[in-house]
């Protein structure tokens, strides 16, 4: 769960930055790299979501356990 949760965001941010530093506002052509950036952010966030709602899980899973009398 930490690692989607701290991966995702690295791979967001990463794929986020690979996709603005090849971006030339004067040229309306779009090369691989800024696919590649593209689709690194698309799959960094959903990561970092997922992992975080599995986090979410856990914790209200564990906050409201039953826990047997012994």
């Amino acid at each position: 769960m930490a690692i989607m949760f701290f991966g995702g965001l690295v791979l967001a941010v990463g794929g986020c930055g690979f996709f603005l530093s090849d971006l030339n506002l004067n040229s309306s052509a779009t090369s691989a790299t800024q696919v590649v950036g593209g689709i690194a952010f698309a799959v960094g966030c959903i990561s970092f979501l997922i992992g975080g709602l599995t986090g979410l899980v856990y914790m209200l899973q564990a906050l409201f356990r039953r826990h047997p009398d012994v």
